[in-house]
């Protein structure tokens, strides 16, 4: 049974989403301030973690939308790869942030490495006005260094 739509209408103005980014598991604490445009697609919002986090993008990634990483009601945002693989979730370029997450609190999964499997939960903290001058995305600090792309997971972290 395919989830059902998690997005809604788009803002017609933008606005900036402060974001906490964080990898699931990590102790302490592993995670990125992020501020970003809310018009951002989720294909953008993925440099912008990657940049933030130190990835390399050497692996498969996708998003999830709902109340937990692995609910069953999650709706899955993929990466090109997995659409050329045949995969039928929606592509993540077609997806805007704004659709997704709107008010304070709201939720978004991001995870990258299907082998090392670094889930990023990512809550949105904050919405702020934007000006023209302001850049479309952000790290506006974190804490702890992000381990080596293909590391082994939070395991080995």
């Amino acid at each position: 049974m395919k989830p059902l739509s998690r997005r809604g209408p788009r803002r017609k103005r933008p606005v900036t989403f402060r974001l906490h980014a964080s990898i699931v598991g990590t102790e302490p604490p592993l995670f990125r301030w992020l501020e970003v445009s809310s018009e951002l697609f989720l294909n953008d919002l993925h440099e912008v973690i990657g940049a933030s986090f130190g990835w390399v993008d050497r692996a498969s990634h996708e998003f999830r939308c709902g109340p937990a990483f692995d609910d069953p009601t999650m709706e899955r945002y993929i990466c090109p790869e997995a659409v050329e693989d045949g995969d039928t979730a929606v592509p993540e370029e077609q997806v805007r942030l704004d659709e997704l997450i709107t008010t304070p609190g709201d939720t978004l999964f991001y995870l990258y490495d299907f082998a090392d499997l670094w889930v990023h939960h990512m809550v949105l903290d904050e919405i702020k006005p934007r000006t023209a001058k302001m850049p479309r995305a952000r790290c506006a600090g974190g804490m702890r260094d992000c381990p080596v792309d293909v590391y082994g997971g939070v395991a080995k972290y």
